[in-house]
């Protein structure tokens, strides 16, 4: 029975388990999630997402049971040998392990070279440096004792014959000036260095303790296995003759069981080691340690330098080591070698599952490896991982069924023998097609072994989400809509191919080809609509442009001039008004002149305020060139002030009355102001000329006819009516006009409610005026009030996250937001958090609000916005709120029961 399933070597997690935190600085940590993944038997990959107040750290640790028969630490070097180095991923498939990270620190010479220890699998690989020099190594001996310290390197070979000793500097290691004796075994490399490291260099070939071979300045030697070579730049091995007799002592490495070089013992006896030397800079860090029984090795990666993980100083891993168990644990090298590899089972490569901060691997010396040598058994486990845990009512998604054994071999089986179900849905071969709402799961059964995955089930598409709400455009502009999601009926977004979604237009405002819409006409409206399995969303749309006039360029009140270089001794201008028209006006003159220089000139006419252009989207205008062969350019703001340019006329070949027209950059939003036209002379000639300006109009996009677009699907929020108010809680919250606006009907609609909150505060004075049971401002820093069954809590933010902003937040409004008490939640801040940059706080924070509704909690998160609104997203209800218009958000709670509305008036 156990030759019927094939081993493949390594192996994939059981299950990710969510695990508690661990305690280490508490004060300085907010948050841990863990996941446990069985690898091979005895090895677990635990990943930790570490959340503290200076930001989030990336953790994984490889933990070893040392009292497990099939698994135990191997040394990992290039399959070269170590005089070369490679990635981490090459030595684990090299070496055949399951799992490692990366060892020693090491010197980039032509013969790289790791400073310190390495000692595995019954042989010396490389031993440590001598007294002078000696470095930290973290050690198991053969009775299963761990330690870290210096590790004595007494090697000594003995000319027998002779009765000469000879000291070794090193096993497998050579520096300059080599003038030291090294053994290069089978180990080093297939070839000795010879006379690559000098015509001086003498080496001695040794096989079955006999000297076979000698050579001065000679070419290098080959080393095969049970062969060694004595290097080195001087005249020590003169009395080692072809023929002698030699032997060699270890000394101490040989009551070792495995030994790795590094850098400073973080733990020592149980204890973090008080160390100045210590550094300071939060990195990528790796570390080795064990607990006080010796039964459990740990391997430790820290990532840093990404903007998903800060790193760790030395002094944090050695806290953070002691936390997880370590008795001794000592610090191997970081920075950019900080790797930490995975062969999971039925794999060909290695995965790295660290995020290195060179952006790959870098090649390394040595490393520590994790080796099983487990038999194949019968079926244990079944691992279901369906291709995404929240799923949605007519939608199909794939499974990945994975039989294991005890050892954690994964097992090649025929899928037809493995049977699907689900309460939550039907099963088609090794698909999922959810039918039910709510948390389901998905049961696998092989055989007699069943294992189950846990889903939850969205309703079907309810409501369509475009990329775009409206659009206007030219005759012949294109739009590919790339982007849909339908809602559901909580508000949750399911992305949607663009070729599932049939798309039309109405008649005459242009063509769809798939999901490209390619606008014709000039002059016209209409609706585009998309439609998916009868949800439908309309959007209006305008093709073409109305021209309106907008500045005669009559006067020249406004204007002024400004040169390049500002120098009237190379340019010089004037703006008047000349009798010259396109129409029944003056027009506006710039007259110039120039000098024979080498650099670019220009003059221009300057618009204090700008003459406004409305939502223009291209200005025409008539000019009269003067063949001077220069450029006409004008500079563009909108109401943000940001700015841009575009081209009138390449080259001024014309000297006649002629029409032009650019296009404003699509950048600039809103209302366009004109700030300037200017002339720029490249040429190096010297010249006296006018260029005139007459009949500005902005080509402004057509209206939307709204109208059309009316019969969208919408999901509806069942919680957005008007609710009985009588012996109901009241709460009302507003933004105020500080502009200087009218606020008293927002004022008197505060008053006798049982909370009334002001977003975006108000004076001490208007708070006093407000008759209310609990008052409030929503900009306050972070403070959580209850009332009725309700947390109201206000968090401190800026664009960076909310921990940036005030870190000390976090803990209480994770606390409430777990809190069964509350049944609803307003959450106010200053920032939408749908805009954080800190891509990981802002998942987190999602993840407790998602947490939080789907435990039955109305959530509602008020921010700043450019309207009044509400939008039920992802099953919480998103508060827009402006000081500008009428406008207060009221919610009612009666017997429990929640309901909301936008009161304006």
């Amino acid at each position: 029975m156990r030759n019927k399933f094939k081993k493949i070597i390594t192996v994939m997690a059981f299950s990710a388990v969510l695990l508690s935190s661990v305690r280490v600085n508490a004060s300085n940590v907010i948050h841990d999630v863990k996941e446990r993944h069985d690898i091979a038997t005895g090895v677990q990959h635990v990943q930790i997402d570490r959340f503290t107040n200076n930001g989030w750290i990336d953790i994984e640790v490889l933990k070893l049971d040392t009292k497990n028969s099939f698994s135990n630490l191997t040394p990992l070097i290039n399959g070269e040998g170590v005089s070369k180095r490679t990635t981490l991923s090459d030595m684990i498939h090299s070496n055949d392990a399951v799992a490692g990270i990366n060892g020693d620190f090491f010197e980039t010479t032509n013969y790289p070279m790791a400073l310190g220890s390495l000692y595995g699998d019954g042989k010396l690989i490389l031993s440590s440096p001598e007294v002078a020099f000696s470095r930290n190594s973290f050690y198991i001996t053969k009775d299963g004792k761990g330690g870290v310290g210096n590790l004595n390197n007494n090697i000594a070979v003995t000319n027998i014959g002779k009765g000469i000793n000879y000291s070794i500097n090193a096993l497998n290691k050579i520096s300059r000036p080599y003038s030291a004796i090294s053994i290069l075994d089978s180990n080093w490399g297939a070839k000795s260095p010879g006379n690559s490291i000098g015509t001086r260099n003498t080496e001695v070939l040794i096989v079955n303790n006999k000297v076979v071979d000698k050579r001065t300045g000679g070419v290098p030697f080959q080393i095969l296995p049970g062969t060694y070579v004595l290097t080195q730049v001087g005249t020590t091995l003169d009395s080692l003759s072809i023929g002698d007799s030699v032997s060699v002592n270890y000394g101490g490495y040989e009551n070792l069981a495995f030994s790795i070089g590094g850098g400073n013992v973080l733990v020592s006896q149980g204890s973090v080691v008080n160390n100045s030397k210590f550094s300071k800079t939060r990195a990528p860090r790796t570390a080795i340690g064990i607990n006080s029984s010796n039964t459990e090795v740990l391997l430790v990666t820290v990532d840093g330098r990404n903007n998903s993980s800060i790193g760790m100083s030395e002094q944090e891993l050695a806290e953070f080591m002691k936390s997880i168990g370590a008795h001794h644990a000592l610090n191997l090298d970081g920075g950019g070698s900080t790797t930490m590899g995975i062969k999971y089972s039925g794999d060909e490569k290695t995965t790295v599952v660290n995020s290195p901060s060179d952006g790959s691997e870098r090649p390394i010396v040595s490393g520590v490896g994790i080796k099983t040598t487990a038999p194949v058994a019968e079926p244990n486990y079944i691992k279901i991982t369906p291709s995404e845990k929240s799923t949605f009512i007519g939608f199909s998604y794939p499974i990945t069924v994975e039989i294991f054994d005890q050892y954690h071999n994964k097992l090649q089986v025929s899928s037809e023998s493995i049977s699907l179900s689900s309460e939550s849905g039907t099963i088609n071969g090794l698909n999922f097609n959810p039918t039910v709402k709510g948390p389901g799961k998905i049961t696998a059964t092989y055989g007699g072994i069943t294992g189950t995955a846990d889903v939850f089930v969205h309703s079907e598409i309810k409501e369509l989400i475009l990329d775009v709400g409206s659009l206007q455009l030219t005759n012949g502009k294109v739009h590919i809509f790339e982007t849909i999601y339908g809602k559901d009926d909580l508000g949750y977004k399911k992305k949607i191919h663009a070729s599932q979604v049939q798309f039309s237009a109405s008649e005459g405002i242009g063509l769809f080809e798939g999901n490209k819409f390619t606008a014709q006409g000039d002059g016209v409206t209409g609706v585009i609509t998309a439609n998916y399995n009868g949800v439908i969303r309309n959007i209006p749309v305008s093709v073409g442009t109305q021209k309106e006039n907008v500045f005669g360029f009559d006067s020249i009140e406004n204007a002024t001039i400004s040169l390049s270089p500002n120098d009237d001794t190379k340019v010089t201008a004037s703006v008047v008004i000349d009798g010259e028209t396109q129409d029944e006006n003056p027009s506006t003159a710039l007259v110039y002149s120039t000098t024979a220089q080498k650099e670019a000139q220009s003059a221009a006419i300057n618009y204090e305020g700008g003459i406004s252009l409305g939502s223009a989207q291209y200005i025409g205008l008539w000019i009269k060139g003067d063949n001077s062969g220069g450029k006409i350019s004008t500079s563009f703001r909108d109401a943000s002030g940001k700015t841009g340019n575009a081209v009138l006329v390449e080259k001024i070949d014309f000297n006649e009355w002629k029409y032009v027209e650019a296009f404003i950059p699509a950048s600039l939003k809103g209302n366009i102001f004109l700030d300037k036209l200017s002339v720029t002379i490249t040429d190096e000639v010297e010249l006296v000329s006018t260029v005139k300006f007459d009949g500005l109009i902005s080509g402004i996009k057509l209206p939307l006819d709204w109208e059309l677009a009316k019969g969208s699907s919408v999901s509806g929020d069942p919680r957005n009516f008007q609710g009985e108010t009588e012996g109901a809680s009241k709460i009302s919250i507003t933004s105020l006009n500080k502009n200087g606006g009218d606020n008293s009907q927002k004022i008197n609609h505060l008053q006798n409610k049982n909370v009334a909150v002001v977003f975006n505060g108000a004076s001490p004075e208007t708070m006093s005026g407000i008759n209310s049971e609990l008052k409030f401002n929503g900009n306050d820093v972070h403070n959580i009030k209850t009332s009725n069954a309700t947390a109201f809590i206000t968090l401190q933010s800026n664009q960076n996250g909310i921990r940036s902003a005030n870190a000390a937040q976090w803990k209480p409004f994770m606390n409430a937001m777990e809190n069964g008490e509350y049944k609803n939640i307003v959450i106010m801040m200053q920032h939408d958090p749908e805009n954080l940059t800190g891509a990981k706080e802002k998942t987190f924070f999602f993840d407790i609000i998602d947490k939080a509704v789907k435990s039955g909690k109305n959530v509602f998160i008020v921010s700043p916005g450019n309207s009044n609104s509400v939008e039920w997203l992802s099953g919480y209800r998103r508060v827009s709120l402006t000081g500008y218009g009428n406008a207060v958000l009221d919610i009612n709670i009666k017997d429990g029961n929640l309901s909301y509305v936008m009161t304006r008036f």
